[in-house]
């Protein structure tokens, strides 16, 4: 009898040791899912506090210096537009802005130089795009972006009373991108010391985001 009661006692400690390692595998196994998943998150979260800012805009309430808006830009993997953020960081005029058209159009095949004509000028509009989480395909995505000039509020730029038509010209290093910050550059002819007009970025009937260099002056004192 005391034989048959040590074996059965034995058989219950072997059960019970099995148990507790099992517990504790689970316990490991599920300690490392939850750290997978805190780690995504965390991930995430980064990804999300890196993204930019932005700030509404219309022809009547255009954005200052670098405030970020959304645009809308071609993607040739979706064959259609996606919205970016979009940031106006600097205008030039005059002298500057014209040699920067020059060496753009100089190297250009598809663009030659244009003189302003008596009272008008060349601006040029510095920017930079998000590209971050924008499709694309293998070749990746350029910097330029779709901007058109009118007066504030969407109307006519006015020169000397009578409205002033001018159309942009986007400058790019040329090369392709996948994420990240990129930088570009958008050229206009506009009346000397004229501030009253707005460039808008984004494709016409899709999402556009407005900037006024009389705004970007303004806020830089």
């Amino acid at each position: 009898m005391k034989k048959i009661f040590t074996v059965l006692l034995a058989v219950g400690m072997i059960l019970s040791s099995s148990a507790c390692s099992g517990t504790t595998s689970d316990s490991s196994e599920k300690a490392d899912t939850d750290t997978s998943r805190v780690q995504t998150d965390s991930e995430k979260t980064a990804e999300e506090q890196s993204k930019p800012t932005t700030a509404s805009s219309s022809a009547n309430s255009p954005l200052a210096l670098d405030t970020w808006g959304i645009a809308s830009k071609y993607c040739t993997k979706n064959q259609s537009y996606v919205n970016v953020p979009v940031k106006v960081t600097r205008i030039i005029r005059g002298g500057q802005a014209a040699e920067t058209v020059k060496e753009f159009t100089q190297k250009s095949k598809s663009y030659t130089y244009t003189e302003p004509e008596k009272d008008t000028e060349w601006a040029v509009a510095e920017y930079e795009i998000y590209l971050d989480g924008f499709p694309v395909d293998d070749g990746g995505a350029d910097s330029s972006i779709t901007s058109f000039i009118s007066g504030l509020g969407g109307g006519n730029i006015l020169k000397d009373g009578e409205p002033f038509g001018t159309v942009t010209l986007n400058i790019t290093d040329g090369k392709y991108y996948y994420d990240g910050t990129v930088s570009g550059k958008i050229a206009y002819i506009i009346p000397k010391k004229s501030k009253d007009y707005v460039i808008a970025v984004g494709e016409y009937e899709e999402t556009q985001t407005f900037f006024s260099e009389k705004a970007l002056s303004e806020n830089s004192g």
